[in-house]
C-alpha cells in the first residue's frame, strides 16, 4: 500500500525567486491579495487538438471527451460565493467564458496566458478542477488536490492521494438509461 506516499515528499518542481515574483506580480495586478485562494478550472474542448495537432482528418471522433464551459457556471459561482478566485485555464479554447464575475479570470483567453503562468498558477492553487488533460499532471506534481469531472474514458482517471473523479454521464439512446459502472468498463471509448 503506497497510500499517502506523494504527500510525504515535496514536489520535484520549483520556481526561482524571479519566477515567483513574476507570478505574484501577475496576481497582484488583478487585485489578488496574499491571503486570497484560487482554483484552476480546466474545461476540455476541441480547440487544443485542432490548433496544436492539425490533421488532414477531423478530430471529431474524439469530441466525446469535450465539455462545455457554460455547464460549469453553477459550480464556479458557488466557489466565487465562498471567496475563491477561479482561473479558467487552457492553452487554446473555443470560446470565451459566457459568465462573468470580478474574481473569475478567463485566463485562457488573455494575452497574459503563458506556459510559465499555467504551471505557476497551478502550483499556487488550492485545488484544480479538470476533465483529464495534460494539466492534471502538473497539479499532481505540485501535490494539489484534483477534482476530475466529466472525463472519459474511465480508465483515464488520474489518481493520487488527493484526487476525486466523476466520469461523464453516458446514457443509452434507445432506453435513456445511464451507464452502469460495469458498462463504463465494457465500453471504454478509447
Amino acid at each position: 500500500d503506497n497510500s499517502g506516499i506523494l504527500q510525504k515528499y515535496p514536489s520535484p518542481l520549483s520556481f526561482t525567486k524571479d519566477e515567483h515574483d513574476l507570478g505574484t506580480t501577475y496576481l497582484q495586478d488583478l487585485g489578488f491579495s496574499h491571503d486570497d485562494r484560487l482554483v484552476c478550472l480546466n474545461v476540455r474542448d476541441s480547440a487544443y487538438l485542432d490548433q496544436y495537432y492539425p490533421r488532414k482528418k477531423s478530430w471529431d471522433y474524439h469530441n466525446f471527451r469535450d465539455c462545455d464551459i457554460a455547464n460549469y457556471e453553477e459550480a464556479v459561482m458557488w466557489l466565487l460565493d465562498r471567496g475563491f478566485w477561479v482561473f479558467r485555464m487552457g492553452k487554446a479554447v473555443k470560446s470565451e467564458c459566457p459568465f462573468q464575475h470580478p474574481r473569475l479570470v478567463d485566463y485562457a483567453t488573455t494575452k497574459s496566458r503563458s506556459d510559465f503562468l499555467d504551471m505557476w498558477l497551478i502550483s499556487r492553487c488550492s485545488f484544480c478542477i479538470s476533465n483529464s488533460t495534460g494539466l492534471d499532471s502538473v497539479a499532481t506534481a505540485f501535490r494539489k488536490p484534483l477534482l476530475l469531472i466529466d472525463f472519459l474514458p474511465l480508465r483515464d482517471l488520474r489518481h493520487s492521494e488527493v484526487s476525486i473523479g466523476v466520469p461523464k454521464r453516458l446514457l443509452w439512446k434507445k432506453s435513456g438509461t445511464y451507464f452502469s459502472t460495469q458498462e463504463y468498463f465494457e465500453h471504454p471509448y478509447r
